[in-house]
């Protein structure tokens, strides 16, 4: 597995790292091997899948539905962004997760957003039938799996809007390491056009896609139920594109996390620095974290390839060991 010219290898593959609570990290040599996990190692499951011409690949997850895999073909870890290209069939699949941690904008630092781009293309020059799934569970929300998660849709013109969040609430009610955030409401947007949404079970959603590249046009009607990974609720997006040729075709999604209580300071429970206006809302975040889509992509890109005061490029330090 290439990484960069110097056969970086890290410990673990940042995704999804805005804080120490929203924290999740590939601790496996392919992000298909094992499930994506918070940085005390609890699961924090997600599962990508890629359909090319009605076959289905699994590139991101660990064991799920379907069986079988892409082929990762490189990692390459940045200061603001980790890229995983995969082939299935003819096709090839560019996975980049950014979290825009610029530390001179603190609008952009502060704002609990990190985007998954999904760009694919033909390898043969031959048009291809594509699509992508892509969930997210509700242990993201939970101290343990077996806590309680609920769900529902926020409303917006131009984004589908999922959100999970801990049935019982807890704001900054617990010390020590091995904890997990259980407050606050976990956001999986992504542009209306050309997708979907479905928030279900996991295993029936992830099952569905698989067999022929849906998702079921109703939520899943129960109220609540336990977070964990198999039979839990998850917020499923697909993505279709149809004839795609050797040129690039692209989609995104935004990951978000709105804690509403960030820290305690002197006894008084504090928001955010993004939340510190009265109109922020959880909505509002993705929406304007879409909007600076392009910009943020273009900032992090020209960041990420500025050399450090030693020459060298940037490369993200990586706190985590194998050997734990």
């Amino acid at each position: 597995m290439d990484t960069d010219t110097r056969a970086f290898r890290p410990c673990a593959v940042p995704l999804v790292t805005s804080d120490p609570y929203l924290s999740c990290w590939s601790m496996a040599d392919r992000l298909y091997d094992d499930w994506p996990r918070h940085w005390t190692e609890a699961p924090h499951s997600m599962v990508g899948v890629l359909r090319v011409d009605g076959h289905a690949y699994r590139f991101l997850g660990g064991k799920s539905l379907p069986e079988t895999t892409a082929t990762q073909t490189s990692v390459s870890v940045h200061p603001t962004r980790s890229v995983y290209t995969f082939t299935a069939g003819e096709v090839e699949l560019r996975v980049t997760f950014t979290s825009p941690l610029l530390l001179d904008d603190l609008n952009l630092l502060s704002r609990p957003v990190t985007y998954v781009s999904l760009d694919v293309r033909a390898l043969d020059g031959r048009p291809h039938a594509v699509a992508l799934y892509f969930d997210i569970s509700g242990e993201w929300t939970v101290d343990k799996p077996y806590h309680e998660v609920t769900w529902e849709r926020l409303v917006h013109p131009d984004l589908h809007i999922g959100a999970l969040r801990s049935v019982e609430q807890k704001p900054l009610a617990h010390r020590g390491d091995d904890v997990r955030i259980d407050w606050g409401t976990l956001l999986l947007g992504v542009p209306a056009a050309n997708s979907q949404m479905a928030i279900g079970r996991a295993d029936a959603l992830r099952q569905q896609f698989a067999n022929d590249g849906s998702l079921p046009s109703e939520d899943w009607q129960a109220t609540s139920h336990p977070a964990n990974c198999w039979g839990g609720p998850v917020i499923a997006v697909s993505l279709s594109f149809q004839g795609v040729g050797p040129e690039i075709r692209s989609g995104h999604l935004l990951i978000g996390y709105d804690d509403e209580v960030s820290i305690e300071y002197f006894h008084r429970p504090l928001r955010a620095w993004w939340r510190r206006d009265v109109t922020a809302s959880p909505v509002n975040l993705l929406s304007d974290a879409d909007r600076d889509y392009q910009a943020v992509q273009q900032r992090c890109e020209r960041f990420d390839r500025e050399p450090d005061a030693g020459g060298r490029v940037r490369q993200r330090p990586h706190p985590l060991r194998r050997d734990r």
